[in-house]
């Protein structure tokens, strides 16, 4: 295979900077949960593996922007650079998602369908919750018409609610 030339490094990268920055996705610093999730369904979306390191620039701003600057020395591929911002950003969502999963009850308006799909979404976020306290957690918070006892939730299936 022959080696490419410098000016075809240069328009391949030029081209993927130019693709990542029409995402229009960036880090402030705030819900590094949320942040991570969308820039990874953009990556493998895109079929763009650790290239996206050269990227991240364009990806920060702000405080982020000085984490970045601060650790990139420590990254050599993106499983390095995934771990480190989990690690910083990740803690104090689990947290925050942990006391959010907890206050999220069924609104008196919502449907069952929209209710399960918000407080799924939050907790597939949370990445480390079991599935029994998913479970818990979800059939504690419905209305009360939508309870049953714990030897009846054995999982939740999709269907009509």
């Amino acid at each position: 295979m022959a080696e490419r030339s410098a000016t075809e490094v240069f328009a391949e990268t030029s081209t993927l900077l130019d693709t990542v920055q029409k995402w229009g996705c960036q880090f402030d610093d705030r819900n590094g949960v949320t942040f991570f999730e969308r820039l990874e369904d953009l990556r493998t979306g895109y079929g763009i593996t650790c290239q996206l390191l050269t990227c991240l620039p364009l990806l920060f701003k702000d405080q982020a922007l000085l984490w970045y600057r601060n650790n990139q020395d420590d990254w050599r591929n993106w499983e390095d650079f995934e771990t480190c911002f989990r690690a910083y950003y990740a803690r104090a969502a689990t947290l925050k998602l942990e006391e959010e999963i907890a206050r999220r009850k069924q609104g008196a308006a919502e449907t069952a369908r929209n209710y399960v799909t918000a407080i799924k979404t939050l907790m597939r976020r949370h990445k480390g919750m079991p599935e029994s306290t998913r479970l818990e957690r979800i059939y504690h918070n419905l209305r009360p018409e939508y309870c049953c006892t714990s030897d009846e939730r054995t999982s939740l299936r999709c269907r009509s609610y």
